[in-house]
């Protein structure tokens, strides 16, 4: 009986949310829709009527169920700031591969007779779809998080390593301009975090898994007091804009017209070095000694590769 209340009381909201987008329907449509009978539409109808709804119906060819021009659900609910940021995260969702949520946002504008095609009061847009390489990989995931399949693939560390994994994958997160997959791992016996860019040969397995209870981290947990190290980095001007894309503007400052320096502290790790590598003769480390004499290292390595052309 529950159960069934619940499911009328989802038709009923639903049935409002159809007219206040269409503004009329037909009892046929509207069984159809839901696989009920014409007769429980009417039911609906009169239910609707009852609380409050302006609805009419009329018979013809042109007949149908109708809502009454002007009518509109009390906007109170959410404020119109409110309204456009939560549409605004929609349109963002959106944008991830295997997830539709178009009835969804047509639903929402209806509810608040807000109009889709306006743009002066739009301040965000976010979109995702850029930021991954294999649209279909990310659809295997999120399918395996839904219906709580293991699975199976081979990864990358940080150290160029391959492994295969079995995991219990359980979310998916965007941090830092990277998707992760969060999920409990078979090798490790604990919760792991796996870049999805680095995930190869997927398999979905016939595994279901129960839950487990878990919390998702920050991406980087190497912080502790020993790992850091005091860093001083002067660029060149023309690495700037790459800077400021990498760490922010808290530690940077102009210290001429054609450099700036970045002071702060900073794990000494591997994706350091790969930074610094990167820019090349645009960096100068002041400091400290023992990071400037890791990156004249790696120089030197990657210069007598070139000279022997391999």
């Amino acid at each position: 009986m529950k159960e069934a209340t619940i499911m009328k009381n989802a038709r009923l909201l639903e049935i409002l949310l159809i007219l206040l987008e269409k503004r009329k329907t037909t009892s046929i449509e509207l069984a159809s829709h839901f696989e009920v009978s014409v007769r429980t539409i009417y039911r609906d109808i009169d239910l609707l009527s009852q609380i409050g709804i302006p609805l009419y119906t009329s018979t013809g060819k042109n007949g149908g169920i109708f809502l009454m021009d002007g009518f509109s659900v009390d906007k109170t609910l959410l404020l119109k700031e409110e309204q456009q940021n939560l549409f605004s995260v929609l349109q963002s969702i959106d944008s991830i591969p295997g997830v539709d949520i178009n009835s969804i946002k047509q639903k929402f504008a209806a509810l608040y007779a807000f109009n889709q095609s306006q743009s002066k009061d739009e301040w965000l847009d976010i979109n995702l779809t850029g930021w991954l390489s294999d649209p279909a990989l990310f659809e295997k995931i999120r399918k395996a998080i839904i219906e709580k399949d293991r699975i199976e693939f081979i990864y990358t560390n940080v150290r160029g390593e391959e492994q295969k994994r079995i995991v219990e994958p359980r979310k998916l997160t965007f941090r830092y301009r990277t998707w992760y997959l969060y999920g409990f791992c078979h090798l490790r016996n604990d919760y792991r975090m796996f870049k999805v860019s680095r995930i190869r040969e997927l398999n979905v397995l016939q595994e279901k898994f129960e839950d487990r209870p878990y919390t998702l981290p920050p991406i980087y947990t190497n912080t502790a007091a020993e790992n850091q190290i005091d860093l001083t980095l002067d660029f060149s001007i023309q690495a700037a804009p790459y800077i400021y894309d990498l760490f922010g503007d808290k530690d940077i400052s102009r210290i001429s017209d054609n450099k700036i320096r970045l002071s702060m502290k900073h794990v000494d790790e591997e994706w350091l070095y790969h930074c610094l590598m990167f820019f090349g003769d645009q960096v100068t480390v002041i400091a400290p000694d023992c990071v400037k004499k890791e990156l004249r290292e790696r120089h030197k390595a990657a210069y007598k590769k070139m000279d022997a052309g391999t």
